[in-house]
């Protein structure tokens, strides 16, 4: 089974373990599923952006899990423009590029397809500014999650953080002890490495996960509370 995708005009590395206006189509090998069960989650991306004109990937199936041929076209944003497919290696990709002068919230819908039908979601992308190096400051804020009986949660917990490089070091310390934790990247912004927390099945309760920041002044640690409620 191949899939296409579709590209129109208009790590922070972290370990998960204890230690067009045109269009453009690419095809990989994927694994079929139904896409009749798959659902659709919306994306919340953040990029940091100058003066200078900066575009950033969009992959909005990656907190997705499907695999079936599918096709991918996109709308326009308010502030900015969604552009043509460019070869990364080799494959096409498409990129969101906002007006030179916005800094903001902004947002653009995206539609999968799988034959006669059609899936649409939402990106919203918070376009910031620059690290100022001289007088960034690093932070860690606190971190929590809530969420249901045996009901997937993701948390971006660099979201409140603040980070002078675009490299630190965060490894998971300490591992849930009554859940799971699944990770995804997206490019732009230190912000954007999201954790999926899932609740052992039929779980309530109150459960935590630790990362440490090996920051210039040193290492520090953050737990990240969660409480699971009843259905």
């Amino acid at each position: 089974m191949k899939r296409s995708i579709n590209t129109c005009t208009p790590l922070l590395l972290l370990l998960l373990g204890l230690f067009s206006w045109g269009c453009d189509t690419f095809e990989e090998d994927v694994i079929p599923v139904s896409f009749h069960e798959f659902k659709l989650f919306p994306d919340e991306v953040y990029m940091f952006k100058n003066n200078d004109t900066v575009r950033l990937m969009l992959l909005p199936l990656v907190n997705d899990s499907l695999k079936a041929a599918v096709s991918v076209t996109y709308g326009q944003p308010r502030h900015g423009q969604v552009a043509p497919g460019i070869y990364v290696g080799e494959e096409y990709e498409t990129f969101y590029i906002p007006a030179t002068d916005f800094w903001g919230t902004d947002s653009l819908t995206y539609t999968v397809c799988s034959d006669a039908i059609c899936k649409t979601e939402k990106i919203v992308i918070h376009v910031e500014e620059s690290i100022d190096f001289s007088t960034c400051v690093e932070a860690l804020g606190a971190d929590s999650l809530e969420t249901t009986s045996n009901t997937p949660k993701e948390i971006k917990i660099f979201a409140n953080d603040s980070f002078c490089n675009f490299l630190p070091f965060a490894p998971v310390t300490i591992q849930p002890q009554h859940g799971t934790l699944r990770f995804y990247d997206y490019p732009g912004s230190y912000k954007n490495p999201t954790f999926i927390y899932t609740p052992n099945r039929n779980f309530v309760g109150e459960d935590a996960f630790t990362y440490s920041v090996d920051f210039k002044s040193g290492m520090q640690q953050m737990q990240v509370k969660i409480k699971v409620k009843a259905q």
